[in-house]
């Protein structure tokens, strides 16, 4: 347990970053949100839901609202939190490979407070869900 101890400190900062700006933005958050509570009314995707992606995401959001109760800020929060369980994947693989805290930490940091991640993680896409399941499938 101890050797996780490095990526936590390295986390605590992001998810303080991210928690500290939670809000509801104008973003497709709010669609995933609205599709997710009616699948947990009994509508059904494609036949009373107006939808043109793919149906996975959709019940993920619907399980989402259903552990945040509902939550709208809550709900926002996912996103941070499959970042940051994707850069504990990224940080267990590579310190399996590479057998180095040094080099499994720079990668999960590289991923974690990367630009792109920093800006685009304020909202929930389904971007990150789909980028913790292929490091998750790699693992």
């Amino acid at each position: 347990m101890n050797k996780y101890i490095p990526f936590f400190l390295l986390a605590l900062p992001y998810l303080f970053l991210k928690i500290t700006n939670l809000g509801v933005w104008l973003s497709d958050t709010n669609i995933y949100f609205y599709t997710g509570h009616m699948l947990l009314a009994g509508k059904i995707l494609y036949k009373d839901i107006f939808f043109t992606n793919f149906p996975l995401f959709p019940y993920i959001s619907a399980v989402y609202i259903f552990i945040t109760q509902g939550n709208l800020p809550l709900y926002y929060l996912t996103a941070p939190l499959e970042v940051t369980l994707t850069a504990l994947l990224i940080y267990m693989i590579v310190l399996k490979e590479k057998k180095s805290r040094l080099i499994a930490l720079s990668s999960s940091a590289i991923f974690l407070y990367s630009f792109i991640i920093l800006v685009t993680s304020d909202h929930q896409s389904g971007v990150f869900l789909g980028g913790l399941f292929s490091i998750l499938s790699y693992f």
